[in-house]
């Protein structure tokens, strides 16, 4: 039954959203963060990197005014001399013009470098110490503690803080006693190496501060900006995946409607989602793969193991048809799990929402095996038909040529004495041509358009001739057994019936073992027998069609793969088979029972699936048998039992050297023959004579006109006149021969000519002694 497709329904789609949204928030504040945590390192770097380099312009300073012992200024109001200095020698000098010049020692030096860089640049550099000269030197609370941690070996010591209300950034690094510096410090106990204080380095960051707020603004701006991009998409996918809901639920709802016509519809149907995956199938689709929906459900179209390749191959190609939004009708095939091959009748259309939008595709098909399978049988026999054809064509010609090479060996024979040399050369050019003969009317009963003639024969001897052909036929690996009957068995019949009854049964034998030898190993083994079987009553009540009598039993049995009970009951049905298409017509069985009826004959088949079948024919049993006189193609001479009394017989026949052959024949046995190569020919020579013929010897198929349209003419001007109709076609004559025609198919013998001629004479001579 309809489940709904599975989707994501609107709850837990608004639930993906705000968590979408939460997410993409959280990531944009941790980028910002991130981003303004870099900016103020990377401010801070800098500030730190300044300073870092004022001091080092300090120290150097230091370290050149250290190295001239001072320096020598004029005694100025802002340059008043150093009473700190007062124990250095000469730290006063006056210049012979009388100015007073004092001595600057580092310290003082940038002391006074440092004021003049705070009154014009707010860079504030101090040297200081916990040992002073100068009182006005001593250290704030900030650089109190940096020099304690400077004194305890820290590098140098950094930090933000304030100054007069203003944001500063505060560094301090140590300095260290050198020998320049003992000219001014000694007195105060140093020696080299000694911690002496620090310089610090204090830089205002109010400006700096200002140009970092300023970019952090643009910073976060940029940054909101993103987010409601963000956002704005986030929205945009959440509304369409939120639209496609409401319409896959509205087509799920519509087809919800539907299923009961799901349910209930004869044909099969599918719901594939986009991807190709089986959604939905309905009962019909289940019965028609033979299989139930949870082994579909939740497979591509083309994910089936039992699916052979080009199968496989097929169904992408049609799912990526479409997907383009097209369809498709047409049959496909498929290999069900069973492995049993069937034809299905299929269209595949998208299902579309309100928008035009291919939201997931149906299929429709149904089962139209048996309907391929019928056309491709027709086929099958249509090609076979063509082949008769072909072959009726070339048993024609072949038997223009028998009729020849056998008919000039007859003559030879019938001249050569018993004890010459040659007769044995002859005989066996005779009996090859017997053989050839017997391989046209092979050759016609393929054709299936054989011209029945029945006569009384011996089926142990047709069976006895047939058997080497027929172990070749079923091959080596099958064990063919037959015991000819102690007794001869006569029934009338067309031998060529008899032989295709045969060949059809032992054929359908040879299938059934070779398919149950590919499923399991057995020893292939089919038996044929011939006996005489009394037909009671109660078996007649038992077998409808049957009459009761003596009869002679066929059976042909085997141990092949056998047939169900409703096979049996389709096996006598033209085209009707189980086999693969390519072997075999399915009018075998059907032939058998159509030459079985049209002789008031019976058949009965017995088959059990995997043990064998066994088929019985009752042919009516001639009360006298007919003797078996061994081989056909043995030859013997030929002559007429019955005076001809001067007859005269017209002979048509548009094979020049069959005319002179028969000719011959007819001559030898006491005719006059009238001959022409054609119809028309004789016509014209008996409209300007008074001969009579009294036997009309034709040819059926002629240049112009017929045999038959002759046969015509001549009845109606000579209606006594004896017929014998000859041809190596297979077609025959379409209707019942009257009292005074008989047929004699080619190739023929003298002796079959004088056969035919003699059952005409007697014919005539049993007519005309009514009469009297």
């Amino acid at each position: 039954m309809i489940e709904r497709i599975p989707s994501l329904d609107k709850k837990r789609l608004l639930r993906i959203f705000c968590l979408v949204v939460i997410l993409w928030t959280a990531a944009n504040l941790g980028f910002a963060l991130i981003d303004w945590f870099n900016s103020w390192q990377y401010l801070k770097a800098n500030l730190v990197d300044e300073a870092r380099d004022a001091f080092n312009k300090d120290l150097v300073i230091r370290r050149w005014v250290a190295a001239q012992g001072g320096i020598y200024v004029f005694t100025t109001k802002t340059t008043p001399p150093n009473p700190y200095l007062a124990h250095v020698p000469d730290y006063k000098l006056v210049t012979e013009d009388g100015r007073q010049l004092t001595l600057i020692n580092p310290a003082y030096f940038l002391r006074q470098l440092n004021e003049m860089a705070f009154k014009q640049f707010g860079l504030h550099g101090h040297i200081t110490s916990s040992n002073l000269l100068r009182p006005a030197n001593r250290p704030d609370a900030w650089e109190s503690a940096a020099l304690r941690k400077l004194a305890q070996g820290q590098p140098e010591v950094i930090e933000a803080g304030k100054i007069d209300g203003q944001p500063y950034l505060r560094l301090m690094r140590p300095l260290f006693v050198e020998k320049s510096c003992l000219k001014c410090h000694a007195k105060q106990g140093y020696k080299v190496g000694d911690f002496r204080g620090g310089i610090s380095i204090s830089i205002n960051m109010h400006n700096h501060l200002e140009r970092y707020h300023h970019q952090l603004l643009l910073a976060c701006g940029f940054d909101v900006l993103l987010w409601l991009a963000g956002l704005l998409l986030i929205w945009f996918f959440y509304s369409r995946s939120l639209n496609s809901l409401r319409s896959s639920q509205e087509q799920v709802e519509h087809l919800v409607k539907l299923s009961g016509v799901f349910e209930q519809a004869h044909i099969s149907i599918a719901i594939l989602n986009p991807d190709g995956v089986i959604e939905a199938v309905n009962p019909a689709a289940e019965k028609m793969l033979n299989e139930s929906s949870s082994q579909l459900v939740g497979h591509r179209l083309d994910d089936f193991p039992y699916l052979t390749d080009e199968e496989r191959d097929y169904r992408q190609q049609l799912l990526e048809l479409v997907k383009k939004g097209k369809s498709f009708s047409g049959v496909i095939t498929r290999h069900l799990a069973s492995g049993k091959l069937i034809y299905i009748e299929m269209s595949i259309f998208p299902l579309r929402d309100k928008e035009g939008r291919s939201i997931s595709y149906a299929i429709m098909g149904h089962d139209v095996t048996m309907m391929e399978e019928m056309r491709q049988r027709l086929l099958q026999a249509q090609k076979m038909e063509a082949i008769g054809t072909l072959a009726s064509g070339v048993a024609h010609d072949f038997n223009n040529i028998l009729t020849v090479i056998n008919g000039t060996s007859e003559i030879l024979l019938d001249e050569c004495e018993a004890d010459s040399p040659i007769r044995a050369d002859l005989l066996e050019i005779h009996h090859a041509g017997c053989r050839a003969a017997s391989l046209t009317r092979q050759l016609l009963a393929f054709s299936r358009k054989q011209i029945i003639q029945p006569r009384q024969l011996c089926l142990r001897r047709i069976f006895t001739d047939l058997m080497k052909m027929m172990q070749r036929l079923l091959g080596e690996n099958i064990q063919f057994v037959f015991e000819p009957p102690s007794e001869a068995i006569s029934v009338e019949a067309d031998p060529i019936q008899i032989e295709q009854v045969l060949v059809n049964l032992l054929l359908n034998a040879r299938e059934a073992v070779k398919e149950r030898q590919q499923q399991e190993k057995i020893v292939g083994k089919i038996e044929l027998s011939l006996q005489k079987f009394y037909m009671d009553e109660e078996f007649v009540q038992m077998h409808e069609g049957c009459q009761a009598g003596w009869k002679a039993l066929i059976e042909v049995a085997d141990n092949g793969c056998g047939m169900s009970e409703k096979v049996l009951e389709h096996c006598f049905e033209p085209f009707y088979t189980t086999r693969e298409l390519g072997r075999g017509t399915g009018l075998g069985l059907a032939t058998v029972y159509g030459i079985v009826k049209q002789n008031r004959a019976a058949i009965t088949i017995v088959s059990q699936p995997g043990v064998g079948t066994k088929v019985r024919i009752f042919w009516p049993l001639l009360s006298q048998s007919v003797a078996d006189n061994g081989r056909e193609d043995e030859f013997e001479e030929s002559y007429l039992h019955i005076e001809v009394d001067d007859l005269t017989v017209l002979l048509v026949e548009d094979e020049m050297k069959i005319l002179r052959l028969a000719e011959r024949y007819l001559l030898r046995a006491g005719f006059r023959v009238l001959s022409f190569p054609h119809g028309q020919a004789a016509v014209e020579y008996l409209e300007g004579t008074n001969e009579v013929p009294d036997i009309l010897f034709t040819d059926m198929v002629m240049p112009g006109m017929g045999g038959e349209e002759l046969a015509a003419i001549l009845k109606d001007r000579y209606p006594g006149i004896m017929i014998i109709y000859t041809t190596g076609y297979n077609d025959g004559i379409a209707r019942d021969l009257d009292e005074n025609e008989v047929f004699l198919r080619k190739p023929y013998t003298k002796r079959m000519l004088m056969m035919a001629l003699e059952e005409l004479l007697i014919k005539r001579k049993s007519h005309l002694s009514k009469e009297v």
